[in-house]
């Protein structure tokens, strides 16, 4: 079984404008900072061990919903933090999404 800890997380929000179109788009997203050792995929990695960092990125609105126990303010994370937490997958269309992080009992 993998194991994923949460290390970090941070809320970015605020717009950019589309330099092709002229859109400003708006962003709210939570990053959450994890080591996981769970392997890289891809054609040109040889060898691997030990603990990667990388990071899941959400919609800052999806928190309430996708967290269990539930988490009703980004703050709450930090209870979370240094903890293995376990992250569900479902197929939606042609892609597969994050629908759940739960804290490993």
């Amino acid at each position: 079984m993998s194991k994923i800890v949460l290390h970090g997380y941070y809320h970015k929000s605020g717009d950019f404008t589309n330099t092709e179109t002229g859109e400003v788009i708006k962003y709210d997203n939570l990053m959450l900072d994890i080591a996981s050792d769970l392997p890289f995929q891809g054609a040109d990695v040889s060898e691997q061990g030990g603990m990667h960092v990388d990071q899941i990125k959400l919609k800052a609105d999806q928190i309430a919903a996708i967290f269990v126990p539930k988490v009703n303010a980004i703050s709450d994370l930090a209870s979370w933090c240094g903890k293995e937490i376990i992250c569900s997958y479902v197929p939606q269309g042609s892609k597969v999404v994050l629908s759940e992080i739960r804290l490993k009992s």
